[in-house]
């Protein structure tokens, strides 16, 4: 069973207003269950009992006989004896009572309560006021007296006070204390209320107790703490989302991508309404301006680019506006912002009631400024109040905007000048390409001319005039390959290729090339590869043949006397990857220290009388430094003027497969055959003793003749003579001539097998030689695979027992057909006559056969009808020209006996692009002419290396 509800009792407070509060509080007690206040009879019954003992006392000594003063002392200290309990339990009650009216609970209302910052009151049952404190009725400005007995809602509370939150009336239904914070309209304060229950002593519930704690400024103070949080939240929020817009800026390719990303992101994320971002374009595009009365023929415009949120329309009256004119026209001409936090009154909106109309509160407009000029205006409407921090925000974005816009225009302008330099460009390539053509056609054929006319029987005068418009060719060929590269680096278009190939072949061969440059000077000429380096790698083969091809030929043209080194090592070694560093050394003229940097720019020389004295376009050391770095690697110089130069750089190659090596060594024919080196030169015999070394052969040098005979007699007497002596032609005291005639002259040296090696070689030498009884004569730089082919040649007759002074001479020429063996049958498809010629007596002169055709389709024709081993492709010709007629050879339905039959382009033109057409119509190599005979050869050999056969037509 529940206990049952207080009621309150309606007749405890039944005294009309100003009745004290002290004459019916009497009969209120204490109640320790509800919490609440009430006052017991007790304190009264002791005050009864004592005032009548008093009586008692003094009816008795009056009425006593005065026999004697011990009566009235009795009396009197029975008096004192009654009167001292009665004192002290009345001062401890009234100490009590004291105490309890202090907190303005019973009694009387004391000091320290009026005194309390608190507003206190007492309510009976109905509402009404039956005490209050003095800091309340000073809040109601009245009299204490005059506030009792109001209804509090007369006085405090607003009428329409709802019932549910008020503490009085929970308190009056369940008896128990209630706290609350409430809102009191007529003290304009907002109040702690805590309302505790007042019962009488049989537990009757009267009324309540009210006490209000002002906390006006703490909820003030929550309020501006919860508008600071919300503040920061904003400012976070726009932190991010002006990030997210600094990123969607910077990748915007137009300036209305900026002006649609800027007005979404300030709907979006920073509450405008709608936003709309204004370009500035100059005067001659004002011509279509809807506002002709307000803007003059040369007024500038503002074109509305954007608009994003309610009005997303850019059409219409305000789609351009006039510098000068209306709001934002205005704003752009005197580069100042716009700020409004009452649009409604603000006398600035010109349309006030149409922003009325649609709750608009405020507005900004920030121009855009670049270089002290407006770009244009970026302009909000927002229903939300424009904080600092918002409008620093604004300003922020309106800065974003312009360097957004400065960045779309800085592309749009550079993708102008990029079409435009792209434009010249291609005209400077095709022209390029042209003018390559047009020359190299002609050049062709006073090349092969020349070289064919060098061939024959000429006068020593005939020859002195060939050989320099040969060379004048040459020089002219140089001059056009290096502008032709340099147009197309500059461009970016040039490309490395990939191909597998042999290092030590390609060393050699270009060795071939460059030394009779060189013995023509007297220079000595020495190419020195150590034996770690790979042959077999990927790599662009023709670009490092022209990389030294410059140094090499220029240390020739810088040198006068002394000699020419290539030392080739290698650097850095991986599984996939080899650095090969190459060393070219001479012993010129030198280049002053101030001077190297200026060899690598463009059309520049160390000293200007160079190009005087030696000539040059001063673009090649340009161009082989960019052909290195294409390369992966660097090149570095070090000089000394009078002293000579050395050219050094790197390259990076890949590792290639050791079935790419054209010559690969058998080393077990000459292992351990005793070979004696004679040569005055100590690089020389280094590099021999090397190169012999490696193929397993015993070797011994000697620096001069002298020296040589005697080794050579001390051997023979030891019974281990030498089985090779292979000796220089060029030696003070003693060459190598009339070294060979004294060891041929010697009985017991004179079958020991002589190779002569010589780096000046002239016609004639060769027979000479062989009247003298050398077995081999080689012109140096000797290719390692030639001297080995000699040594084996050597060894091989000898070990057959055959006379090597019955055989013929040994030379390159000989080993390369006794190797090669070129028994192919070559289809030349030309239109131009000399160059026919030019092309059927190079090949003829090599050793190969070939048929000449004049168009593509005679070339198609010949093959249905023969069996051709090579086809030599030139690409412009008349009917059809090389690119077609290879589709046609090449595809399922031709006629042609070999549908597969290497095919060569020859052609004159060399830009970038043309060798990648040529093998895309399916050709299998690309040479560019003037036609060069080693390089020719070399494609040849490449090309048709599986289709060489024993028994080929020939």
């Amino acid at each position: 069973m529940t206990e049952p509800r207080p009621q309150p009792a309606t007749g405890d407070f039944s005294a009309g207003p100003g009745t004290p509060l002290s004459r019916k509080i009497a009969r209120i007690r204490p109640s320790a269950r509800s919490g609440g206040m009430v006052v017991g009879g007790l304190p009264t019954l002791l005050l009864l009992i004592f005032a009548l003992s008093l009586v008692g006392l003094t009816l008795l000594m009056w009425v006593a006989p005065p026999i004697g003063g011990w009566e009235t002392v009795v009396g009197a200290g029975v008096l004192m004896a009654l009167s001292w309990p009665v004192a002290r339990f009345w001062k401890t009650q009234s100490a009590r009572s004291a105490s309890v009216n202090g907190l303005g609970l019973v009694g009387d209302w004391s000091l320290a309560v009026d005194s309390m910052p608190d507003l206190i009151m007492v309510l009976d049952s109905n509402h009404e006021v039956r005490q209050v404190n003095r800091a309340l009725a000073q809040r109601l400005n009245l009299e204490p007296e005059a506030v009792i007995g109001h209804k509090c809602f007369e006085l405090v509370h607003d009428t329409s006070c709802p019932v549910d939150i008020c503490p009085h009336r929970k308190v009056m239904e369940d008896g128990v204390e209630h706290a609350a914070e409430v809102y009191e309209p007529r003290l304009n304060s907002h109040f702690l209320v805590t309302c505790t229950p007042l019962h009488d002593p049989s537990g009757q519930l009267l009324g309540s107790l009210h006490v209000m704690r002002d906390i006006s400024r703490l909820k003030q103070s929550e309020e501006e703490l919860h508008g600071a949080i919300i503040e920061i939240n904003k400012v976070n929020d726009g932190l991010r989302a002006v990030n997210e817009l600094h990123q969607a800026l910077f990748r915007c390719r137009s300036v209305e991508d900026v002006a649609k990303v800027m007005t979404d992101t300030l709907v979006r994320s920073f509450e405008a309404h709608f936003a709309r971002l204004w370009i500035r374009r100059p005067a001659d595009l004002c011509c279509e301006c809807a506002l002709a009365a307000h803007c003059p023929s040369k007024r500038e415009c503002l074109h509305l680019l954007s608009s994003s949120g309610r009005y997303t329309h850019i059409d219409g009256d305000h789609r351009r506006v006039p510098l000068g004119a209306f709001k934002i026209g205005l704003i752009a001409e005197g580069r100042g912002k716009t700020i409004s936090n009452d649009v409604v009154n603000d006398e600035r909106v010109h349309n006030r009631e149409w922003a009325a109309s649609l709750g608009l509160r405020s507005f900004a407009g920030i121009p855009l400024e670049s270089e002290g000029k407006v770009v244009g205006v970026l302009a909000m409407f927002s229903r939300e109040f424009l904080s600092p921090s918002l409008l620093a925000t604004l300003e922020l974005l309106a800065k974003l905007a312009t360097a957004a816009i400065g960045n779309v225009r800085q592309i749009e302008e550079l993708k102008v000048a990029e079409r435009s330099a792209t434009a010249a460009a291609q005209a400077k390539s095709q022209f390029l390409a042209t003018m390559s053509h047009e020359i190299r056609t002609p050049l062709n054929g006073v090349l092969g001319m020349n070289g064919l006319l060098l061939d024959t029987d000429l006068t020593p005068e005939q020859r002195n005039f060939t050989e320099i418009a040969m060379n004048s060719a040459n020089s002219l060929l140089t001059i056009i390959n290096d502008i032709l590269d340099f147009s197309k680096i500059e461009a970016g278009r040039l490309d490395l290729e990939t191909l597998d190939f042999n290092l030590r072949d390609l060393l050699e061969e270009m060795g071939d090339s460059l030394a009779p440059k060189a013995q023509e000077k007297g220079l000595e000429f020495i190419c020195m590869v150590d034996p770690e380096v790979p042959s077999a790698v990927r790599g662009d083969p023709g670009r490092l043949r022209q990389i030294l091809t410059n140094l090499i030929g220029n240390a020739i043209k810088f040198t006068e006397r002394g000699e020419i080194s290539l030392r080739v090592q290698s650097e850095a070694s991986f599984e996939k990857e080899v650095t090969i560093r190459f060393s070219v050394a001479d012993t010129g003229i030198g280049i002053p220290s101030e001077k190297v940097e200026l060899l690598f720019e463009p059309f520049t020389q160390a000293d200007s009388s160079t190009t005087r004295r030696y000539g040059g376009t001063g673009l090649g050391l340009s161009i082989t430094k960019q052909l290195v770095e294409l390369m992966r690697g660097t090149l570095s110089v070090h000089s000394e003027v009078g002293s000579g130069s050395t050219f050094a750089f790197t390259v990076v190659f890949e590792r290639g497969s050791r079935s790419s090596s054209s010559s690969e060594l058998h080393f077990r024919d000459i292992r351990g055959m005793r070979v004696l080196a004679v040569d005055d030169n100590e690089t020389n015999r280094f590099l021999l003793r090397r190169q012999l070394q490696s193929w397993g052969c015993d070797s011994e040098e000697a620096a001069n003749g002298e020296i040589a005979l005697a080794k050579l007699r001390e051997a023979v007497e030891r019974g281990a003579p030498f089985e090779v002596a292979i000796v220089d032609m060029q030696m003070p005291i003693m060459d190598g001539e009339t070294l060979g005639r004294r060891i041929k002259g010697d009985p017991d040296l004179k079958d020991i097998p002589l190779v002569m090696m010589t780096s000046i070689g002239q016609r004639g030498d060769a027979s000479r030689m062989k009247e003298i009884g050398f077995a081999a004569y080689l012109t140096k730089p000797v290719k390692r695979a030639q001297l080995f082919d000699c040594l084996t040649t050597i060894a091989s007759l000898r070990a057959a027992g055959e006379s090597l002074a019955e055989k013929p001479i040994i030379t390159r020429h000989t080993l390369r057909e006794g190797t090669t063996g070129p028994k192919l049958r070559i289809l030349l498809a030309e239109d131009n006559r000399t160059n026919q010629l030019v092309a059927l007596k190079i090949l003829e002169n090599i050793g190969y056969r070939a048929d000449a055709v004049a168009n593509g389709l005679e070339a198609i024709g010949a093959l249905e009808l023969a069996p051709y081993d090579l086809v030599l492709m030139d690409v412009q010709m008349p009917e059809l020209d090389g690119l077609e007629a290879t589709r046609r050879i090449r595809a399922a339905d031709s006629n042609v006996l070999d549908r597969q039959i290497p095919i060569v382009a020859m052609t004159a033109h060399a830009m970038q692009g043309d060798r990648e057409a040529c093998l895309e119509s399916g050709m299998d190599d690309y040479i560019s002419k003037p036609i060069n005979r080693e390089e020719l050869s070399r494609v040849i050999e490449r090309v048709c290396s599986s289709v060489l056969r024993p028994g080929a037509t020939g």
